[in-house]
């Protein structure tokens, strides 16, 4: 029951704004991760930002978090996230995956609602899946977009990745907004 909220990662290695893990496993549950920023450098996960770690988050809420470029609520580069019953709403990454942006990971998506978030000039306004194997099941991915004329899956994109997904519901997403 824990919130992270308005914290800043401005410098030449921006990243994880509101919270950064390497090599570990955290629990959150019933978190509040809102209002981060890492906006300068490389400006990466603004809410969260997973490098070889296995996060568990269980009915947590993701908003309102900025980057400069991937992953405005949470980064993963080379990790297994799981998230449980969790919402990543209005975040906004200046490149790619506003919501979430995974790069050679796994993560585990369950009963998550993924809404309202945006990218800039590349992928996956709601969630951003390059060399991955995500799995979700029972989302909703709705609203998001991609405010550049550039970019590929307004809702998702799976680059180089072997996704499952099951009874999941993908709806009034857009690029080029």
């Amino acid at each position: 029951n824990c919130t992270i909220a308005g914290n800043s990662a401005n410098g030449t290695y921006s990243i994880g704004a509101g919270m950064y893990f390497q090599s570990s496993y955290p629990t959150l549950t019933t978190c509040t991760i809102t209002g981060n920023s890492a906006t300068g450098g490389y400006g990466d996960g603004g809410g969260l930002y997973c490098a070889s770690s296995d996060a568990t988050l269980t009915g947590c809420t993701i908003t309102g978090n900025v980057v400069a470029n991937h992953g405005g609520g949470i980064c993963c580069g080379e990790s297994s996230p799981t998230l449980t019953d969790c919402a990543i709403a209005r975040n906004t990454a200046g490149t790619s995956g506003g919501g979430v942006d995974c790069e050679y990971s796994d993560p585990t998506f369950t009963d998550c609602v993924v809404v309202g978030n945006r990218a800039g000039s590349g992928d996956g306004g709601g969630l951003n899946f390059d060399s991955s194997n995500p799995t979700l099941s029972r989302c909703t991915i709705m609203g998001n977009s991609i405010m550049g004329s550039f970019g590929d899956g307004g809702g998702v994109c799976f680059s180089s990745s072997n996704a499952t997904l099951t009874d999941c519901t993908i709806t009034r997403n857009a690029t080029g907004v």
